[in-house]
């Protein structure tokens, strides 16, 4: 197939992504590109209007995201509700592969790592927030960085020059691992605190931005939890949904979330794998979605056992603050119950 040399680069902003722009980087040499980074919620019209907004000359190439029919090069590995009619040796989607990387490479030796951190094949929840290991001091600066697209961009082209070589990138990049970790366990003890479980192991979490809280941290925090529900507004009156399992719990998870994902009626586009997947959907949707999943799942039919738990630690902390005057609100309040680590759990990780 005759290419052009300037290429539309297009890929997911996770480890996975960023890895495959960075084995495409080395394939084109000095071709003529542009890196765009695009985030879970950039599907459907927003997908859409992104890639009509490219010149018609240029070469449209997508990993680790879904199908566009403007594109010359396409790797996933995916449920997809938006797929080709035809594959071709451009045009791969390959649901049972671990991560997009592993198609494209699968001998590299960044491989395996791309593959643990995509896929969670992690031994423990702990390994994820205390591991100093360079991929996971990568992965943790990914998703807890300030999302912009030059940091993406940027982390992309390291990779490249110095074949995909972590310990080389972070080093480059001038990373702390201790820092980071600390960083996040900050933020599971932030997750800990504001988020609402339902029938012992369902937790619910409404994020104000995308990854607010890190990935995981419901699993890190409470052990029990099984299946853990993240919502996030996109604007426009939509929603993002994520539903993860825990790859650690004692019991198998009988659900297939991807397909659950891309078939429920609510979501607009949607789809993931058997144990983790994500939508978007309109947001006045999203509370009959929630209620649907945790009927699915028990039986149970009752949004309103949702509500945060006034017998909370948290939450008589947080009125005793509110009463004495020492926070003007209860939401302050948590804040600072969270802030200061007055926190129960299960988890001597979260005592910072």
């Amino acid at each position: 197939m005759d290419l052009r040399n300037i290429y539309r680069i297009v890929f997911h902003n996770d480890l996975d992504g960023i890895c495959c722009a960075a084995h495409f980087l080395q394939q084109i040499g000095s071709g003529d590109y542009v890196l765009h980074p695009v985030k879970t919620q950039i599907r459907g019209e927003k997908f859409e209007r992104l890639i009509s907004s490219f010149p018609k000359e240029d070469t449209v190439v997508v990993f680790d995201f879904q199908y566009h029919e403007r594109c010359k090069i396409w790797v996933d590995h995916h449920i997809n509700n938006v797929l080709p009619r035809e594959y071709t040796k451009l045009l791969v989607n390959d649901t049972t592969a671990l991560s997009a990387f592993q198609i494209l490479n699968p001998t590299h030796a960044a491989t395996e790592w791309v593959n643990i951190v995509d896929a969670c094949k992690y031994p423990n929840a702990q390994f994820i927030f205390e591991s100093d290991h360079p991929a996971m001091t990568l992965n943790r600066f990914i998703k807890s960085t300030f999302p912009h697209d030059m940091i993406y961009c940027r982390v992309a082209e390291i990779l490249a020059k110095t074949n995909i070589d972590f310990e080389r990138t972070i080093g480059i990049l001038g990373l702390n691992a201790e820092d980071l970790v600390n960083r996040e366990l900050e933020g599971c003890k932030r997750a800990a605190a504001f988020m609402c479980v339902h029938a012992e192991d369902i937790s619910v979490i409404f994020e104000s931005r995308s990854g607010e809280y890190p990935r995981y941290a419901e699993f890190y925090a409470q052990k029990h939890i099984a299946y853990a529900i993240r919502q996030v507004s996109t604007g426009n009156g939509k929603c993002q949904i994520e539903i993860g399992y825990n790859p650690f719990h004692r019991h198998k998870n009988n659900l297939d979330i991807g397909k659950y994902m891309k078939e429920h009626e609510l979501l607009q586009t949607g789809g993931g794998h058997h144990d983790i997947g994500g939508g978007v959907m309109l947001e006045k949707n999203s509370e009959k979605f929630i209620q649907d999943f945790i009927t699915t799942m028990t039986g149970d039919d009752c949004m309103e056992k949702l509500a945060v738990d006034p017998t909370d630690s948290v939450e008589v902390e947080a009125a005793e603050m509110v009463k004495i005057g020492s926070a003007k609100s209860q939401e302050e309040g948590r804040e600072k119950v969270v802030m200061e680590g007055k926190i129960d759990g299960d988890n001597s990780g979260l005592k910072l």
